[in-house]
């Protein structure tokens, strides 16, 4: 009975995310057999391919010959894997700074302290994923690469509205900023303006469609505006979406827009009631940003003080730290709603 059962159990192995079917030693991959000691199909793939992928038309090829990122649920084309199911991550109990070597210093920054510096890692235990996006290529005409200093972002223009979610995606893409600029100017301003009719660049439709129509052979954007989104389970939706590659832009209220502020820049709630980003006396000064990380372990209560992430801010071209509660409040309050724009890498090379 026990041999039957492992013999059973061993013949439902997966090979490859695939099932095997049977005793044969074939490994059945929904379509065909493969025949592992080989390495080869033993049948050709009864799909016609894609002519827009040219490697699709190698009828004996698994997933075009690159099983390391792509997989066939199908048995006949490649597609991109499954997200990761995100582990518990629930803060044991406990105080997190006990026992720390420097444990007075660790609650000041943790606990206390309001991160007025922005710059200043918490003493977190971990971050997921370990290290975020590097600074944009933001240059002035002498060539000098501005980061980590004071409205870097006024290098490129002193009209800074809506030039931060440019920088962001410059950042995010790879790309220099002043190429995004530039078409910006000659697509943006000819074809989407004339479409939203709004020359600001702080719409998120508006930034979807820039980044889907100049880049879509490599990267998707998708732009969603939602009430409730992250109100419940916020650390299942940021660990499931960073651990897809994916880079989320969240449109966020700053408490100064000024270059002579140390704090501007900063993420936070203002005492401004009207909600717009028109600029505008008494409207919010409306900022893009990227979410590169979160801490680990998330505690329950998402209002924990040990609960933050980790950002990149186009405004000084650098990573910042927030506590989750008072970023996600600082992001609500632009529209009432959780303003993102969503950047993944598109595996199928549109």
């Amino acid at each position: 009975m026990l041999r039957s059962f492992y013999r059973a159990f061993l013949e439902r192995m997966y090979i490859f995310g695939q099932h095997r079917a049977d005793g044969t030693g074939l490994t059945y991959l929904r379509a065909r057999y493969l025949h592992t000691t080989i390495g080869r199909f033993i049948s050709h793939d009864i799909w016609e391919g894609n002519y827009e992928q040219p490697l699709s038309f190698n009828a004996w090829a698994y997933v075009e010959g690159n099983p390391i990122r792509y997989i066939d649920r199908t048995g006949h084309s490649k597609g991109a894997p499954q997200p990761p199911e995100p582990p518990p991550i629930l803060f044991p109990p406990g105080d997190p700074c006990k026992g720390h070597p420097n444990e007075e210093e660790c609650k000041y920054y943790v606990l206390d302290n309001w991160n007025m510096e922005k710059r200043r890692p918490p003493y977190i235990r971990q971050w997921y994923p370990s290290s975020g996006i590097p600074y944009a290529d933001l240059r002035d005409f002498q060539q000098k690469l501005h980061k980590e200093e004071n409205y870097a972002q006024g290098v490129v223009s002193s009209e800074w509205n809506g030039l931060c979610g440019l920088i962001t995606v410059a950042a995010i893409l790879d790309r220099p900023v002043r190429t995004l600029i530039i078409d910006e100017y000659y697509y943006g301003i000819n074809k989407l303006d004339k479409k939203y009719g709004n020359p600001s660049w702080v719409d998120g439709a508006k930034l979807r469609d820039f980044i889907n129509q100049l880049y879509g052979d490599e990267w998707d954007a998708s732009y969603r505006n939602s009430p409730t989104r992250y109100d419940r389970n916020p650390d299942s939706i940021l660990f499931r979406t960073l651990g897809s590659n994916k880079f989320i832009m969240p449109l966020v209220e700053i408490v100064s827009g000024s270059s002579t502020n140390p704090i501007g820049g900063k993420v936070g709630l203002t005492s401004r009631t009207y909600d717009g980003c028109n600029n505008s006396e008494g409207s919010k000064l409306c900022h893009w940003v990227a979410i590169t990380g979160m801490s680990l372990p998330w505690h329950s209560d998402d209002n924990s003080p040990y609960n933050w992430v980790r950002i990149f801010n186009p405004f000084d071209n650098q990573e910042e730290y927030y506590r989750w509660k008072d970023f996600r409040e600082a992001w609500h309050a632009v529209t009432n709603a959780y303003s993102e724009v969503v950047i993944s890498p598109d595996p199928e090379g549109k």
